[in-house]
């Protein structure tokens, strides 16, 4: 009796709800994620962290890329199309509550989960302009996202870690196969661009052996693999030098796994690698294609 009633008004709490929640995030539950930071964002009495709204809203996102991964095998019919217009709006209800918390403090994490999640809403779209439309908002979010990585990595004197970069250039190559017209500046210091990022991560690495910085070097070959045909002529032979054949990309990523990645973060590197596969098939270069998906083999 009365245990009980307290145990329900101590879960009742905001803060203590959101604990949960940030608890259930971490094994992957999207869904018990999502229940609990509810509950939290819901509470009358306890604090609840501004992260609750952010984390809320990105493991719906991540709930419905996992639904979108199941759908994505299944066959055309109305009712994946159904799901798939339902988890269109999922993901644009959680862009507005991103968007919201952002809007008053933007962070390079915020950011890019905004980024994330306009690069989720581009695979699920399948028309030519809602893609298109997205892929935009995905480069605009992980740009702003690198700007502000840049600014705090040259206040602290550090090295800059690569992800915002990375997505944002790819965002840009793909939007490039779906509007030739957009603009093309950004396509003459790419492989500069790239060659830094590579470097700061190698540098990162020495100091703190991670993940991630362990797999800019094959993300970076990734996106010039992917940029081969926008890259301007006369930096083809620069990009040649370091755009690496799907055999070696591979290599990077296998090694950057081997010397240590949780299962969700190599998840991550196949979901991302199946993303681009998906968004370039609209380019009728075959020789993109074949590496793409030899690439994918490998891993």
């Amino acid at each position: 009796g009365m245990a009980e009633k307290v145990k329900d008004n101590w879960l009742a709490g905001g803060d203590v709800a959101a604990a949960l929640g940030f608890a259930w995030g971490e094994t992957g539950d999207w869904v018990n994620a999502v229940k609990w930071l509810d509950k939290a964002l819901h509470a009358e009495k306890g604090d609840c962290p501004v992260r609750a709204v952010e984390q809320c809203a990105n493991f719906r996102v991540r709930r419905s890329g996992e639904r979108w991964a199941l759908l994505r095998a299944q066959p055309d019919s109305a009712e994946r199309e159904a799901e798939r217009q339902d988890l269109v709006q999922h993901i644009e209800q959680a862009i507005l509550e991103l968007d919201a918390v952002s809007v008053r403090a933007p962070t390079p994490e915020r950011l890019s989960l905004i980024g994330s999640a306009y690069k989720r809403l581009a695979w699920l779209q399948s028309d030519t302009g809602p893609r298109l439309e997205a892929l935009v908002n995905m480069a605009n979010a992980y740009r702003q996202a690198h700007e502000l990585i840049l600014k705090q990595a040259k206040e602290k004197n550090e090295h800059p870690v690569a992800y915002g970069f990375t997505n944002w250039a790819t965002a840009k190559v793909l939007s490039g196969f779906y509007d030739p017209e957009q603009d093309t500046a950004w396509r003459k210091t790419l492989v500069d661009e790239c060659r830094e990022m590579v470097e700061a991560a190698q540098a990162r690495n020495q100091h703190n052996p991670n993940y991630w910085d362990g797999v800019t070097e094959a993300d970076c070959g990734l996106l010039l693999l992917l940029a081969q045909g926008v890259v301007a002529a006369e930096e083809a032979e620069l990009a040649n030098a370091i755009k690496d054949d799907a055999d070696r990309i591979a290599k990077l990523y296998r090694a950057a796994a081997q010397r240590g990645s949780s299962p969700r973060e190599y998840a991550s590197v196949l979901e991302h690698l199946d993303f681009v596969i998906a968004l370039s098939g609209i380019s009728s270069d075959l020789a993109l294609a074949n590496a793409l998906a030899a690439l994918r083999a490998a891993l």
